[in-house]
C-alpha cells in the first residue's frame, strides 16, 4: 500500500462493514473500546451500548451452549456494566490503578494484546463506536492480531456521543471524526497502524 492510499484511508475510511457470521464465529475474545465517560465520571450512554454488546456477541459466539467469549473491556465499559464478565480490564494506569485521564487507543490495544498473547488468541472481535472501528482494528492489526468488526448499531439508531463527555471532542459526531482525522494521521506517524 502506497504512502498516498494510507493517508487517504486516514482521512476517508469510515464505513468499516461488518463481519461475517463465518468470521464472527472463529473469533477468541471480545475486545472493546470505549467511548468518554460523562463529567460526573459516570459511564454515559455510548459506554452502556458497548457493554451490552459486548455481552451479547460473547453470549452469541457460544452458540448458546451456556459459555461464553472471554471479554477484555477498555475499564469505561466495564463501569457501564459491573456484571460484565471479563478476563482482564485494558486502560488501566500503573498498579491496576484508574487514570486521572482516559487511556489513548494505543495503551488499550497493547493491554489487550498482552492478554491475547499470553492465552494464545490471535482473532479478536472487536467493539467499539464505529466512528472509531476503523483505527482500532488497524491498530491491532499492526500489533499481530487480527481484528474482526462487530455488527455495530449505526449512529443512526444508537446515541454514543454525550454532551456532558469529559474531553470537548467525544460531545458530538462531528467534532470527534475532526479528532479522529487527527489521531489517525498521528498513528500513522507514530508507526501504530
Amino acid at each position: 500500500m502506497t504512502n498516498f492510499s494510507k493517508v487517504w484511508q486516514c482521512l476517508f475510511a469510515w464505513n468499516v462493514p461488518p463481519a461475517s457470521t463465518k468470521e464472527l464465529a472463529s473469533t477468541q475474545v471480545v475486545v472493546t473500546h470505549a467511548v468518554d465517560c460523562e463529567q460526573d465520571w459516570s459511564a454515559g450512554p455510548g459506554n452502556t451500548i458497548l457493554a451490552d454488546m459486548a455481552r451479547n456477541m460473547a453470549r452469541w459466539r457460544s452458540g448458546g451452549r451456556g459459555d461464553t467469549l472471554p471479554i477484555v473491556p477498555q475499564h469505561e465499559v466495564l463501569a457501564a456494566d459491573e456484571t460484565l464478565p471479563h478476563f482482564g480490564i485494558a486502560g488501566l494506569g500503573e498498579g491496576g490503578y484508574l487514570r486521572d485521564h482516559p487511556a489513548t487507543t494505543d495503551v488499550v490495544c497493547r493491554d489487550q494484546a498482552e492478554v491475547c498473547y499470553e492465552h494464545e488468541w490471535r482473532r479478536v472481535l472487536v467493539v467499539t463506536f464505529p466512528d472509531h472501528m476503523w483505527r482500532a482494528c488497524a491498530t491491532y492489526r499492526k500489533l499481530g492480531l487480527i481484528p474482526v468488526p462487530a455488527p455495530m448499531p449505526s449512529h443512526k439508531t444508537a446515541r454514543y456521543y454525550s454532551r456532558n463527555a469529559r474531553r470537548w471532542y467525544m460531545r458530538r459526531r462531528w467534532t470527534f471524526r475532526m479528532y479522529e482525522r487527527l489521531a489517525r494521521l498521528y498513528f500513522l506517524w507514530k508507526g501504530h497502524i
